[in-house]
């Protein structure tokens, strides 16, 4: 049976500002809703979705 360790590289850890301490949490909430293959999907398309955002400078 495979350990699942929480994963905190979907955001930055250096949460300085208040947005970014509020996407933090948004994320970890969302994530918390789900386990096994559903959360790695899961975190796998917000991570995905979240870059594409970063990339394309969208304001949070």
């Amino acid at each position: 049976m495979t350990t699942l360790q929480p994963s905190t590289a979907l955001v930055p850890l250096s949460a300085s500002h208040p947005e970014e301490a509020a996407l933090r949490q948004a994320v970890v909430a969302h994530l918390a809703r789900y386990t096994g293959q559903t959360r790695i999907h899961t975190e796998s398309d917000l991570r995905a979705f979240l870059t594409w955002c970063d990339q394309r400078a969208c304001t949070r």
